[in-house]
This record gives structure tokens, C-alpha cells and sequence, in this order.
């Protein structure tokens, strides 16, 4: 029973398995009784009876094989859910996989009016800036030509902010005038710093890709990426870049496939630019090659994702990579007026009741997962926080080797 709590059919079947939504909001309760072996040891003694029946009725994996094998022919992926699966796999398996969520639910409407914004909402607010900022119109992947790659596209960096600010105003989610011209004032502001170096290589441009078909898979790919005349260009408002790193590294490879597939001449803009308020990241153009291994790669660990959770953790594994040994430690168990990573409840429940029986106060071993093995052998051995090992087999990366992803602190 523990096992097929956490793996959904043995790696069969996934999306289509997902708990009761009233398991959602109940699962919190098992981290609320005291630790002990008893509990530690199975379900018996923690689950009610009330859980363990609506999760009888979650469909058998033969069940769950069934109904999905009339789409196995042809997949369609969002590049926002590949990226979601990358940038923090655990998170993305209990969400979307099994439906559970540990936020808590709202008691009815609230009914005073809000004077100020929090902190996800003026993350959100920051979001439709930077899309305003953009070159609005969408553009198909057919118009992607050297011109609108390589020009310094110029334009009233405030344009479309009055479109937002009325969206906004009739949604409710800014408080009465004056109120809600000052804090809108003060976000676009507070994001002048960022939008400066976002536009150091011309105004972003809006790409749609559609339905992209990938090499030796049954995978199609569709969405937008962002580009100016250095190639693709990525935005933190965080400055916790690990947050979404690896989902970052998942839409360079895909920049990267598209524009060997579709625009080979182009080619040579392959490099993504990861913005964020205090850290420019760079990822090098990858070769036809290596963007083909790495997609197909990246792709069959998205659906190992799916169906089972995996010991990741997106912070401390960037800091691995990139930051100091003494960073490690205080990334994942926290410090002084931080919490760690480990503290998160999706992190508690994989070790407790996954069947993998890892301690949760011990860093997982993540150097062989796919997206940290792609990303070591562009590591700069001379920076970070080990040595980075060259790849056992030089003909997998034919021309990279010298090119390693460079991390720019910004001031």
C-alpha cells in the first residue's frame, strides 16, 4: 500500500490518476500527529478511515493504463507544464499527479477591502508589466527570420502599461484611486532595474511555438518563448533564480531544438540570458546534436515525474552547481531567520511515505538525475561549489566543452 501511495502504477500511468479533490485539503493531517515509530512505520495508524476510502476510489493503475492508451499515439505538451515538471519535480508530482496541495483553503469571500498588495500579488502585477513591456503581437514560428532576431527593436518601454493598469482597476485587484496609481507606480518603479537589463540587447519579442514535433519521440511541443537579438531571454522577479533554473535549462534546450529544426542559420543565437534582480545567467548555444540527446532525455524524465516523486530539490541542487559548500547546508536545513528546503511538507511526505526510505534531514544524492548531469558538463571547473567532472564521453558534447554557463552578478 505505501508503494502505490506515492507511484502512481509503477510507472504506467500518471496525469489521469489524480485523488478525490476532497483528499486535497485533508492530507495535511498526517503531518500534524506526533512522530514516532508507529507512525512512521505504515498508513494503519495515521490515515483516517474516511481518507483511506476516498482513496479506494482512486481507479486501479490497469485502469488508468486503459483510458490513456488511445492518446498514446501523439502527445501535446505545454512548454509552461515541461518547464513546471523541471524547475521543482517533487511539488509538480504531488500537484499535478495526485492533486494534493498544502495551502490552505479560504473561508468565504473576504470583506473589507484590501490597501495593499502581497507579496504574490505584486509578483503577478510585475508579470503583466514585463509582458506589456514586450513586443505584444504574437508571432508564429514561420516569421522568426534574421531580421527580427538580429535588429535592435526600439519602442516606447512604457507602452501598454495604461491597458494594464485598467485591466487591473476592473478587476479588483488594485484598491481605489489614489491608492492604486501609487502602488502601480511604485511596482513598474521597483522593475525599472530589471527592465533595463532585459532590454540591453533590443525590446523582447514574443515567439509562438506550435505544435512541434520532437525527433524519435511521440511528443509535440507548443508555446511561447521570449528573444531579443542575443537569443532567448528568461525573467526572476525572484531573487531565488534556483526557484525556476531548471525549468529554465528545460526551455533552452527546446530554443535550442527549435532553432537547429526550423532555422538552422540561426543557430548560433542559441544562448539563453536568465535575468533576475541580482544574478545574470548565461547558457550557452548548444549543438544540433546535443539538443536532440538532451530533449529526448529531458522528455522521458518528465514522465518519470509524472508517475512518481522524485528526491530533488531546485534551490539546493542550484546551489550545488553554482554556489559556495557553505551555502549547501543553509539552502537546504535553513538559518538564522530562513527556512530550508527541507521543510517543505511535499520533501516530508516522498522521504516518510514514498517507499524511499531516505532521511529527511539528509541532502538527497541529485548529481545523476538528467537535468543536473546535462547541466555539470557546462559547469566551469574552476567555479562553484565542487569540481565539475568533464563527460565521460567527449562525443556527446562535440563542440561544448569550452562553453560553460557563465552566472554575472548584477549590482
Amino acid at each position: 500500500f505505501a508503494d502505490s501511495r506515492d507511484s502512481v502504477g509503477d510507472n504506467t500511468a500518471h496525469a489521469s490518476m489524480k485523488l478525490p479533490h476532497s483528499y486535497a485539503s485533508e492530507w495535511q493531517s498526517l503531518f500534524h500527529e506526533p512522530w514516532s515509530d508507529d507512525t512512521i512505520r505504515g498508513d494503519a495508524q495515521i490515515i483516517t478511515e474516511s481518507i483511506k476510502q476516498k482513496y479506494e476510489q482512486c481507479p486501479e493503475p490497469e485502469q488508468a493504463l486503459q483510458q490513456e492508451t488511445s492518446s498514446v499515439a501523439s502527445r501535446e505538451f505545454t512548454l509552461d507544464a515541461l518547464a513546471a515538471g523541471h524547475a521543482n519535480p517533487l511539488a509538480y508530482y504531488y500537484q499535478t499527479s495526485l492533486g494534493l496541495s498544502h495551502w490552505g483553503t479560504k473561508d468565504g469571500v473576504d470583506d473589507r477591502e484590501p490597501f495593499t498588495l502581497n507579496g504574490l500579488q505584486a509578483y503577478s502585477i510585475k508579470e503583466r508589466l514585463f509582458e506589456a513591456w514586450s513586443i505584444g503581437d504574437d508571432l508564429v514560428g514561420e516569421d522568426l527570420n534574421s531580421d527580427t532576431l538580429s535588429a535592435d527593436i526600439e519602442g516606447d518601454h512604457n507602452s501598454g502599461l495604461d491597458v494594464v493598469f485598467e485591466h487591473l482597476i476592473a478587476e479588483g485587484a488594485l484598491a481605489r484611486q489614489p491608492l492604486a496609481g501609487m502602488h502601480f507606480n511604485a511596482l513598474a518603479q521597483d522593475a525599472s532595474a530589471l527592465r533595463t537589463h532585459m532590454f540591453a540587447s533590443g525590446r523582447p519579442v514574443r515567439l509562438r511555438i506550435q505544435s512541434m514535433a520532437v525527433e524519435g519521440s511521440d511528443v509535440h511541443i507548443s508555446g511561447d518563448l521570449y528573444y531579443t537579438g542575443h537569443g532567448q531571454i528568461e525573467l526572476s522577479l525572484s531573487k531565488r533564480v534556483g526557484r525556476n533554473f531548471f525549468g529554465v535549462w528545460l526551455k533552452h534546450v527546446v530554443w535550442n531544438y527549435y532553432l537547429h529544426h526550423t532555422k538552422p542559420k540561426l543557430s548560433a543565437l542559441g544562448e539563453t540570458h536568465y535575468i533576475s534582480a541580482t544574478q545574470h545567467i548565461t547558457l550557452p548555444a548548444l549543438s544540433e546534436e546535443t539538443s536532440v540527446i538532451y530533449l529526448q532525455e529531458l522528455l522521458t524524465y518528465y514522465d518519470e515525474v509524472l508517475v512518481a516523486p522524485k528526491l530533488f530539490l531546485p534551490e539546493t541542487a542550484y546551489v550545488q552547481l553554482f554556489g559556495k559548500e557553505s551555502e549547501i547546508k543553509t539552502t537546504f536545513s535553513g538559518g538564522f531567520n530562513q527556512g530550508g528546503e527541507s521543510a517543505s511538507l511535499f520533501w516530508q511526505r516522498a522521504c516518510y511515505f514514498s517507499g524511499l526510505n531516505h532521511d529527511p534531514s539528509d541532502i538527497p544524492d541529485m548529481e545523476n538525475l538528467v537535468p543536473m548531469a546535462q547541466i555539470s558538463r557546462h559547469c566551469d571547473p574552476d567555479h562553484g561549489s565542487r569540481k565539475k567532472k568533464q563527460p565521460s564521453d567527449p562525443a556527446r558534447e562535440p563542440s561544448e566543452l569550452n562553453r560553460w554557463i557563465s552566472v554575472e552578478k548584477l549590482k
